[in-house]
């Protein structure tokens, strides 16, 4: 993509069942931007996820080509009978970055959670990554102080 190429050739849509090879080739996109390993190439487990309603994966093309892409997870509530959107990842290839293809991951989630009728969609940045936080300000996301804490390794 060239500087002056405009974002509207990037094409984002949600994965599902029928997206195996899609959804393996975005899930690599993605851990290659966070430098882990890639997916795990045994099948079982990625088509439990793509079958599930509570699992949500977007992937971001352009001429074809995976850039990017955006995980999440459905969470229902105990209070309501409401649920929520908790974006998990959200990972864009360096050589895509700064062209407006989070905003269209994003935005394809916020429409999708519209129609689903969820309402709160938050998600966890690292204090460190200042880059992802100046992004989900100026989407408009209101940022809350919490502490998150974990057993086991940080992920």
């Amino acid at each position: 993509m060239s500087q002056s190429s405009s974002v509207t050739q990037c094409h984002t849509r949600r994965l599902g069942a029928g997206d195996l090879s899609l959804a393996r080739i975005t899930l690599n996109v993605m851990a290659k931007v966070f430098e882990t390993d890639a997916v795990d190439d045994r099948d079982a487990h990625l088509v439990d996820l793509l079958r599930s309603p509570q699992f949500w994966a977007f992937t971001a093309t352009i001429d074809g080509r995976v850039v990017g892409g955006l995980t999440g997870y459905t969470l229902p509530m105990a209070r309501t009978a409401a649920r929520e959107l908790f974006i998990y990842d959200l990972a864009v290839d360096a050589a895509y970055q700064r062209r407006g293809v989070a905003t269209r991951l994003m935005s394809a989630a916020r429409q999708s959670a519209q129609v689903e009728g969820i309402d709160e969609i938050f998600l966890v940045a690292e204090t460190a990554d200042s880059h992802a936080l100046a992004f989900y300000r100026a989407i408009g996301m209101a940022e809350m102080a919490t502490t998150t804490f974990a057993y086991g390794s940080p992920a």
